[in-house]
C-alpha cells in the first residue's frame, strides 16, 4: 500500500503520532502540510497550537488556536 501525500487523515494521523512520541519537529512538519492542503483545515491548525504550546511559544500556540476555532 503507497502513501498518500494528498490525504489529510494520514498526516494528521502522523502529526498526531509525532505528538505523542514528543518528536514535534517531525510534528510540525505533517501539520503543515495539513494546512498547506487546504489552509481553513482546523486539525492542522489546532495540532499546530499544541506542538507551539509544548514547545512553549504561547503566542504561537495562542494564534494556531484561534485559527482552528475561527
Amino acid at each position: 500500500m503507497e502513501a498518500n501525500p494528498q490525504d489529510s487523515n494520514m498526516l494528521y494521523n502522523l502529526s498526531l503520532l509525532h505528538v505523542k512520541r514528543k518528536e514535534y519537529s517531525e510534528a510540525k512538519d505533517y501539520a503543515d502540510k495539513l494546512i498547506n492542503l487546504s489552509n481553513d483545515n482546523y486539525q492542522g491548525h489546532y495540532l499546530n497550537g499544541v506542538i507551539s504550546y509544548y514547545n512553549q511559544d504561547i503566542e504561537q500556540a495562542k494564534t494556531a488556536l484561534e485559527k482552528a476555532i475561527s
